[in-house]
């Protein structure tokens, strides 16, 4: 899909990063979007936006120690409720996260989908119109 690029005055359907392209704003279309959308949560930490408290990630506080399940499990549901808020067509079904204690950088993988029948913590029960995809960050 080739990227367009929307006027400076309209800003339907911009991709974030907001970003310029020749005229105007760069944007994108249906999954696109959903992708633009998730990466941005997935590289902004927790706090940052006094207007939206609850739109990051929690990743900054599990580098640098030995990951959990538990830690990879709290993650996942403040990833789900964020995105529950922020991008409610997506589903998030699962979270990866490399445990290197010595490293300095946390490899994230965040596997999500577009349900058909509804937000439903099974896949089996709604199944998926697109998806699931992975995205991979480093944080």
């Amino acid at each position: 899909m080739a990227t367009r690029v929307a006027t400076p005055d309209r800003k339907r359907n911009v991709l974030y990063p907001i970003r310029r392209g020749e005229k105007g704003w760069i944007t994108g279309e249906l999954i696109e979007r959903y992708r633009s959308a998730i990466r941005r949560g997935l590289t902004i930490p927790l706090g940052t936006y006094p207007w939206a408290p609850e739109f990051g990630h929690v990743f900054n506080r599990l580098r640098n120690r030995a990951v959990t399940q538990e830690d990879v499990g709290l993650a996942l549901v403040s990833m789900r409720t964020m995105y529950t808020i922020f991008v409610p067509d997506i589903f998030v079904v699962d979270l990866r996260i490399d445990n290197d204690p010595s490293s300095t950088f946390l490899p994230v993988e965040l596997v999500w989908g577009l349900p058909g029948g509804g937000h439903s913590l099974s896949q089996a029960d709604s199944g998926f119109i697109f998806g699931p995809e992975t995205e991979k960050v480093t944080v």
